[in-house]
Protein backbone atom coordinates (compact mmCIF):
# COMPACT_ATOMS: atom_id res chain seq x y z
CA UNK A 1 0.00 0.00 0.00
CA UNK A 2 1.17 3.64 -1.07
CA UNK A 3 2.06 5.65 1.75
CA UNK A 4 2.68 9.82 1.91
CA UNK A 5 6.01 9.04 2.85
CA UNK A 6 7.16 7.05 0.20
CA UNK A 7 9.19 8.52 -2.78
CA UNK A 8 6.72 9.43 -4.98
CA UNK A 9 7.47 7.08 -8.33
CA UNK A 10 7.35 8.31 -11.88
CA UNK A 11 3.94 7.15 -13.17
CA UNK A 12 1.88 9.27 -10.02
CA UNK A 13 0.64 12.58 -10.85
CA UNK A 14 1.44 15.44 -8.52
CA UNK A 15 -1.13 18.85 -8.58
CA UNK A 16 0.65 22.43 -8.03
CA UNK A 17 -1.61 25.49 -6.67
CA UNK A 18 -1.44 28.55 -8.91
CA UNK A 19 -2.75 31.84 -7.47
CA UNK A 20 -5.45 33.49 -9.74
CA UNK A 21 -3.25 36.63 -10.32
CA UNK A 22 -1.92 38.36 -13.83
CA UNK A 23 2.08 37.46 -12.76
CA UNK A 24 1.42 33.60 -12.27
CA UNK A 25 -1.35 33.13 -15.24
CA UNK A 26 -2.62 34.67 -17.95
CA UNK A 27 -5.10 32.53 -19.86
CA UNK A 28 -5.32 35.09 -22.90
CA UNK A 29 -1.79 33.77 -24.50
CA UNK A 30 -0.99 30.62 -25.79
CA UNK A 31 1.62 29.87 -23.13
CA UNK A 32 -0.47 31.17 -19.67
CA UNK A 33 1.70 29.87 -16.93
CA UNK A 34 4.62 32.12 -16.31
CA UNK A 35 7.74 31.09 -14.29
CA UNK A 36 6.76 32.58 -11.51
CA UNK A 37 4.12 29.76 -10.69
CA UNK A 38 6.83 28.18 -9.69
CA UNK A 39 9.42 30.40 -8.07
CA UNK A 40 9.84 30.05 -4.65
CA UNK A 41 8.81 32.11 -1.57
CA UNK A 42 10.15 33.05 1.56
CA UNK A 43 8.11 30.24 3.01
CA UNK A 44 9.62 27.52 0.74
CA UNK A 45 12.41 26.88 2.77
CA UNK A 46 12.14 23.18 2.04
CA UNK A 47 11.54 23.60 -2.14
CA UNK A 48 8.26 24.53 -4.06
CA UNK A 49 5.08 22.28 -2.58
CA UNK A 50 3.36 20.04 -4.68
CA UNK A 51 0.79 17.75 -3.49
CA UNK A 52 0.24 13.90 -4.85
CA UNK A 53 -2.77 13.05 -6.62
CA UNK A 54 -2.83 9.84 -4.93
CA UNK A 55 -4.14 11.85 -1.37
CA UNK A 56 -5.79 14.82 -2.01
CA UNK A 57 -7.60 16.34 -4.52
CA UNK A 58 -7.87 19.36 -6.91
CA UNK A 59 -10.77 21.12 -5.54
CA UNK A 60 -9.69 20.21 -2.02
CA UNK A 61 -5.79 21.68 -2.82
CA UNK A 62 -7.76 25.13 -4.25
CA UNK A 63 -9.70 25.31 -1.15
CA UNK A 64 -7.18 25.13 1.36
CA UNK A 65 -5.15 28.29 0.11
CA UNK A 66 -5.61 31.79 1.16
CA UNK A 67 -5.31 34.07 -1.94
CA UNK A 68 -9.05 35.82 -1.96
CA UNK A 69 -8.95 35.81 -5.85
CA UNK A 70 -8.63 32.15 -5.71
CA UNK A 71 -6.31 29.15 -7.59
CA UNK A 72 -5.99 27.31 -10.56
CA UNK A 73 -4.52 23.79 -9.90
CA UNK A 74 -2.14 21.82 -12.19
CA UNK A 75 -1.38 18.09 -12.98
CA UNK A 76 1.91 17.32 -13.40
CA UNK A 77 3.64 13.43 -13.97
CA UNK A 78 6.27 13.04 -11.81
CA UNK A 79 8.59 11.62 -14.69
CA UNK A 80 7.76 14.89 -15.91
CA UNK A 81 9.54 17.00 -13.19
CA UNK A 82 12.21 14.60 -12.87
CA UNK A 83 13.18 14.31 -16.29
CA UNK A 84 14.25 17.86 -16.09
CA UNK A 85 16.86 16.77 -13.41
CA UNK A 86 14.58 18.05 -10.27
CA UNK A 87 13.69 15.47 -7.88
CA UNK A 88 10.30 15.22 -4.99
CA UNK A 89 10.22 14.53 -1.32
CA UNK A 90 7.77 13.58 0.47
CA UNK A 91 7.69 16.12 3.16
CA UNK A 92 4.15 15.23 5.14
CA UNK A 93 2.76 17.77 7.51
CA UNK A 94 0.15 17.76 10.15
CA UNK A 95 -1.01 21.84 9.03
CA UNK A 96 -0.93 20.57 5.01
CA UNK A 97 -3.19 18.90 2.89
CA UNK A 98 -2.10 15.10 2.82
CA UNK A 99 0.28 14.11 -0.04
CA UNK A 100 2.62 17.05 0.51
CA UNK A 101 5.88 17.10 -1.27
CA UNK A 102 8.42 18.74 -2.03
CA UNK A 103 10.83 20.38 -5.32
CA UNK A 104 14.02 20.74 -3.18
CA UNK A 105 16.18 22.85 -5.76
CA UNK A 106 13.68 24.97 -5.98
CA UNK A 107 13.83 26.45 -2.00
CA UNK A 108 14.01 30.32 -0.83
CA UNK A 109 17.70 30.39 -0.39
CA UNK A 110 18.60 28.30 -3.44
CA UNK A 111 17.02 31.08 -5.53
CA UNK A 112 18.94 33.47 -3.51
CA UNK A 113 22.46 31.87 -4.13
CA UNK A 114 22.11 30.97 -7.91
CA UNK A 115 19.14 32.95 -9.49
CA UNK A 116 19.95 32.09 -13.10
CA UNK A 117 19.66 28.36 -12.47
CA UNK A 118 16.88 28.71 -10.40
CA UNK A 119 14.78 31.24 -12.99
CA UNK A 120 15.44 28.43 -15.83
CA UNK A 121 14.56 25.58 -13.63
CA UNK A 122 11.48 27.94 -13.04
CA UNK A 123 10.82 28.38 -16.52
CA UNK A 124 11.59 24.46 -17.35
CA UNK A 125 8.04 23.65 -15.32
CA UNK A 126 6.60 26.51 -16.57
CA UNK A 127 7.10 25.14 -20.44
CA UNK A 128 5.87 21.63 -19.02
CA UNK A 129 2.93 23.02 -17.79
CA UNK A 130 2.23 25.28 -21.03
CA UNK A 131 2.38 21.83 -22.93
CA UNK A 132 -1.23 20.75 -23.43
CA UNK A 133 -2.01 23.13 -20.93
CA UNK A 134 -5.69 22.55 -21.17
CA UNK A 135 -5.40 18.93 -20.25
CA UNK A 136 -3.11 19.70 -17.34
CA UNK A 137 -5.53 22.49 -15.68
CA UNK A 138 -7.69 20.37 -13.62
CA UNK A 139 -8.91 23.32 -11.32
CA UNK A 140 -10.12 26.74 -12.36
CA UNK A 141 -11.36 29.41 -9.96
CA UNK A 142 -14.21 30.27 -12.88
CA UNK A 143 -15.72 27.29 -13.13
Amino acid sequence: MVSPNDIPIDVEYVLRRIPNQIDYIKLTLSRPVTRLAFRPNNRDTGGISLFRELFTTALDLARSGQCETGYYVIRLQVREITSIGLTLVPDPKDDQLSGHCLIPELECEYKLLDKQSSKQKQQALADITNNNFQTRLVYSPTI
